[in-house]
């Protein structure tokens, strides 16, 4: 979804024939009624449709590697993939390769320092502020924990929040935790996102308010429990939009 919200940044909403529209992101709803032909899901693209919308370059990333090959057999494909051990860099790349097929490589330069600009000012703040920090994500109700250059690792590596745990593994699904584990950890801001919420699940089992465990927690008694817009953390992320969206999010959501 990143290079998707990257185009529609760019004005660019028109040069988009086919994309996917299943479980599409409130701020790319704009896609749902754009003219842009659905071309499968996030995972599995549609490769007869595909194939019929005749499109003159395919951008993926990496839920739909494994099919790189057979989509280049019906037009140059381009992978864009995120590097989580070295997030900013290759979200930088990414963004520099669409500039200089779409638009200028000035315009984009100026969009990529932008963002610079705000991650760094974020940045300042949250090692200022000393917040210890777990990252977990929610599926039906079930943690997972995140680390350092990990899915989610930007908010330690790039946004300058400090791990409570160092040893945590990274892993695109995340280590699966216990609440005993936080409540051990006892992290000054818990950031949840909530994938079940984010495909469209039940969702009930998703309120931290309500454990008795996650209760005993300093993020819980001081109001630190900062749940995450699981349709840009978890669907999107790695594009224009998403990463202005998710630094103004941090900001405003633990108040720096």
């Amino acid at each position: 979804m990143g290079i998707l919200d990257t185009l529609s940044e760019l004005n660019l909403e028109d040069s988009v024939v086919g994309t996917v529209t299943e479980n599409l992101p409130e701020y790319l709803s704009q896609f749902e009624n754009s003219g842009a032909q659905s071309v499968g899901n996030l995972k599995e693209p549609d490769l007869e449709a595909v194939y019929d919308l005749d499109p003159d370059l395919i951008i993926i990333s990496g839920r739909q590697l494994d099919y790189e090959d057979k989509l280049n057999e019906i037009a140059p494909t381009l992978y864009l993939g995120l590097d989580l051990e070295n997030y900013w860099s290759s979200f930088e790349s990414n963004m520099k390769t669409i500039g200089k097929i779409f638009v200028s490589e000035s315009e984009m330069d100026s969009q990529i320092s932008t963002i610079k600009s705000n991650m760094t000012n974020l940045k300042e703040k949250a090692e200022s502020s000393n917040y210890s920090s777990l990252i977990t994500i929610l599926n039906e109700g079930s943690p997972s924990a995140f680390g350092k250059n990990s899915r989610y690792g930007m908010i330690y590596d790039e946004f300058g929040f400090t791990p409570i745990d160092t040893n945590i593994e990274a892993s695109i699904h995340g280590q699966s935790i216990s609440f005993e584990y936080v409540l051990s950890k006892d992290p000054d801001l818990l950031f949840v996102v909530d994938r079940t919420r984010a495909v469209g699940g039940d969702d009930s089992d998703s309120d931290l308010s309500k454990n008795p465990v996650i209760q005993k927690t300093t993020a819980y008694q001081k109001g630190h429990i900062i749940y995450l817009n699981p349709e840009l953390w978890y669907l999107s992320g790695g594009g224009l939009q998403s990463m202005k969206l998710m630094i103004q999010e941090i900001y405003d959501q633990v108040g720096l």
